[in-house]
């Protein structure tokens, strides 16, 4: 019987309400919108999470996640300060100005599994051995207890299960920022992660020792609204009088009985669209993702 390969997971989460992934690894979130993240270690082993934010550490320190335990995290490690994402603009034109916003949004999470010191031999021939491997071991505790006690989460709860979302490489992540912004125009709507109110959630101290390299790592990049795409059923065609939803080859509204007028216009910014488009040329929503659209 095959064992089933499991890995830590994380998510981004308002008010432990879990945020819909688009694509890879974007997630939309409002200006000044403090959110947590989500976590789960389906595994039978403690398991240790280092969180990076716009493309740096946000603590020498991490996160202990017990085998089964699942925890949100609203708040640094070092500071009370809720995660708060913010938006900014700036004149993308330049690949300068793209590159300085690249790490903007960005989210890593890397899980290290603990490390399980073998038994001391007790071998008296070897004891000059065992204590220098002893020393070794000790020296290891007393560096990584110097960059800090380990936060538990283990007294946090849930009840419902979730599906693991592996994360996306890092180039993908810069070039979802590329492809946004040459949609673009010369100004670009971009956010970061900042520091927000404060908040009254406590850590456990623990003393453990982890692997060095990481065996599972989820990404994430939080992007503002106004670069979320279009989705289906969110651009739809209206009557003009009274708003009924309707499709581009009626003639008249069924309910104001008002005529329709024949020339498509894209929904979301009234641009005149041909018949043969795919694109909106002005705001670049799909055409095909309005309802009824048979122009």
């Amino acid at each position: 019987m095959k064992t089933k390969n499991v890995s830590p997971e994380a998510y981004i989460a308002i008010g432990k309400d879990r945020q819909k992934v688009y694509g890879e690894n974007t997630v939309y979130l409002e200006n000044k919108k403090e959110f947590e993240f989500e976590f789960y270690n389906p595994t039978t082993f403690n398991v240790r999470a280092n969180i990076y934010i716009n493309g740096n550490p946000i603590s020498n320190r991490g996160l202990v996640l017990r085998p089964g335990v699942r925890g949100w995290l609203d708040r640094y490690i070092d500071e009370s300060r809720k995660f708060l994402f913010e938006t900014y603009v700036v004149e993308g034109g330049s690949a300068e100005v793209r590159k300085a916003i690249a790490n903007n949004g960005d989210i890593k999470i890397e899980f290290f599994k603990e490390k399980i010191a073998p038994p001391k031999p007790s071998y008296n021939y070897l004891s000059q051995c065992s204590t220098r491997g002893a020393s070794s071991l000790f020296r290891a505790d007393i560096e990584y207890d110097c960059s800090g006690g380990q936060a538990s989460m283990d007294c946090l709860e849930d009840n419902f299960s979730s599906k693991s979302i592996d994360h996306a490489p890092e180039e993908l992540s810069r070039g979802i920022v590329r492809s946004a912004s040459c949609k673009m125009s010369k100004k670009i709507e971009t956010g970061r992660v900042e520091k927000g109110g404060r908040s009254d959630q406590d850590f456990t101290l623990v003393d453990m020792d982890f692997e060095y390299f990481p065996f599972h790592t989820v990404e994430y990049k939080l992007m503002p609204l106004s670069q979320k795409p279009a989705e289906f059923g969110e651009l739809k065609l209206k009557c003009k009088t009274c708003g009924t939803k309707i499709k581009s080859n009626w003639k008249v509204c069924p309910i104001c009985g008002n005529p329709i007028e024949n020339d498509c216009k894209c929904s979301h910014c009234g641009t005149k669209i041909e018949p043969a488009w795919k694109l909106c040329p002005i705001c670049g929503e799909s055409i095909e993702a309005i309802e009824g659209f048979n122009c």
